[in-house]
């Protein structure tokens, strides 16, 4: 009979993810997931996020006008949602109406 020692969960997949090479895909979900928190309700009630590749997360913002605002706060909304992922998982928005 095996006499291993238990492992926890978190600890095992923490494992698994680290050597499947998963890190990077989940965070970027994230950073996804997370932008209405990140942004606030007034930046969210007029845009989505939609995906991210490569660091560029793509925005869709509800009109034009909304779109040109956020592109030109596009470094202070990048900053907010990467110190609520609590590393630098985005490089740059992109937003399109």
């Amino acid at each position: 009979m095996s006499t291993k020692e238990p492992v926890l969960i978190r600890e095992a997949l923490e494992k698994t993810i680290k050597e499947m090479g998963l890190r990077q895909g989940i965070e970027q979900c994230a950073a996804v997931s997370c932008w209405s928190e990140a942004v606030g309700q007034k930046i969210a009630e007029k845009s989505k996020a939609h995906k991210i590749i490569k660091g560029t997360l793509y925005v869709k913002a509800k009109n034009p006008i909304w779109s040109q605002q956020l592109s030109l706060m596009s470094e202070e909304l990048k900053n907010k949602l990467n110190e609520k992922m609590g590393n630098k998982i985005v490089k740059q928005i992109r937003f399109r109406s």
